[in-house]
């Protein structure tokens, strides 16, 4: 979906955020004709009593009989517009969810890139030092799924998905550091279903480990320990 190019300098990256508004707009203006027709429903209701009431009149019957076939009918009308209301509320915190759900996985994969070239661009250059790929990894999902709060992108919390994710691997068959600490570029592609499950586990690993050196083990690793350890 998106790479980081380090010779070129370039972010390439493949979004759907313009498929994302397309399908926006077209939710909006379906909530929107859903609102007028809710609208029409209820300008319309005083008409529609009236006309009831004259035909039960040229049909003669009896006023107290007309009363009660209108009681029970603005009953009924004013339901509908009730149930119409609760579908026009519920699509929109629908749409409005997905929305949200679609666009922030877009800006994941953004903010992974981004910090790659951050990383290349401002911390460890690429012509000085030799960040290890589960480093560089790591650090990306870290700033991946920050959490944005008032403005501010916090990155010391641990995202919920991936914790998860990370804690059940562990608890069945956990992947060997060894093979962490010696995987390259290419063990983070995924080219085929196999290679993608492989390529899940090494990121939610290279996350893991990021986040014990910076936030869990004591402090202890500052930015001149790292720098020490990818120096070249």
């Amino acid at each position: 979906a998106a790479f980081f190019d380090a010779q070129d300098n370039l972010i390439a990256v493949h979004s759907d955020l313009e498929r994302i508004a397309k399908e926006s707009a077209a939710a909006e203006a379906q909530r929107q004709a859903l609102e007028g027709q809710l609208e029409k429903l209820r300008k319309d209701l005083p008409e529609r009593l009236k006309e009831e009431r004259l035909k039960l009149e040229n049909a003669k019957r009896p006023e107290l009989v007309i009363r009660q076939y209108l009681v029970r009918l603005r009953s009924k009308l004013t339901r509908e517009m009730e149930e119409l209301q609760k579908t026009i509320e519920r699509t929109a915190r629908q749409n409005q969810q997905v929305l949200e759900k679609r666009t922030e996985a877009a800006f994941k994969t953004l903010r992974h890139e981004a910090f790659h070239a951050y990383l290349d661009n401002y911390v460890f250059p690429l012509q000085t030092h030799h960040v290890p790929r589960w480093l560089h990894e790591g650090l990306a999902q870290i700033f991946a799924h920050g959490v944005l709060e008032d403005g501010l992108l916090r990155v010391d919390a641990p995202d919920p998905e991936m914790l998860k994710r990370l804690q059940t691997d562990l608890q069945q068959e956990p992947l060997p550091l060894e093979r962490l600490l010696r995987a390259d570029h290419r063990d983070f592609l995924a080219t085929t279903n196999a290679a993608r499950d492989e390529a899940n586990r090494l990121y939610a690993y290279a996350w893991g480990m990021a986040s014990y050196l910076l936030f869990e083990d004591n402090g202890d690793w500052s930015m001149n320990r790292l720098a020490q350890l990818v120096a070249a």
